[in-house]
């Protein structure tokens, strides 16, 4: 019966020694992110939205220029995401973090984008 403690030890013992081994690489991992980088590419990936949406206002038909752009699909996917929200379990994460603060913003958000969207229906 000793070996079989003596087992349970050596096996918690290195999933102790690889739970911290992980736990530091991801703070090395987040902390080596270069958040101009990341910045930059969120900038650019809503800029070629925006000319987008703006070609299709510009080339499209008054008729089908609705079903053409982006920013009110990606508006109403948001939407539908946080209004899942429970089911994603985002409440916790709005709970414990720095997003606490913006909770009203977003869901004043959320309800403008409903309200808009059934005006143009």
């Amino acid at each position: 019966m000793p070996a079989v403690a003596s087992e349970v030890s050596s096996v918690v013992g290195d999933f102790n020694a690889g739970l911290k081994l992980f736990k530091t690489q991801l703070k090395e991992a987040f902390s080596s992110i270069d958040l101009t980088t990341v910045a930059a590419i969120l900038l650019v990936i809503a800029g070629a939205i925006l000319l987008y949406d703006l070609l299709v206002i510009f080339l499209a038909s008054s008729s089908s220029r609705r079903s053409f752009m982006l920013t009110p699909t990606l508006a109403g996917l948001v939407s539908k995401a946080w209004d899942m929200k429970d089911d994603l379990a985002l409440d916790n994460f709005i709970e414990y973090r720095s997003l606490q603060t913006a909770y009203p913003v977003l869901e004043a958000i959320s309800q403008a984008m409903k309200k808009y969207e059934q005006h143009q229906e």
